[in-house]
């Protein structure tokens, strides 16, 4: 499997991924998405997409848990921060 994906600047990125949507609010659903994680490792995933808030830091919970013992690996880990989440609603002030 091919692990990166050239862009057209010449950057390389991770060319398989998983977006954390959701991923961590659900007790019950909890071994399934570690399993999912553990899953796209498996199969050479190194980008995990996920932000602040996706299950008010839950999802990063997961990740931590299932990554933690995967030393020597290197992983993308593409977090995205929400404004409104701050109480700065301006997206136009710099």
């Amino acid at each position: 499997m091919k692990h990166t994906v050239t862009l057209r600047n010449g950057v390389q990125v991770p060319a398989l991924g998983l977006g954390t949507w959701f991923l961590g609010e659900n007790k019950a659903a909890r071994a399934r998405e570690m399993e999912s994680l553990r899953t796209g490792i498996s199969a050479g995933m190194t980008l995990i997409d996920t932000a602040e808030m996706y299950g008010n830091g839950k999802a990063e919970s997961l990740i931590k848990e299932v990554i933690s013992d995967k030393n020597g690996m290197i992983f993308f880990w593409y977090l995205k921060f929400c404004q409104t989440m701050r109480g700065n609603t301006d997206w136009n002030r710099r």
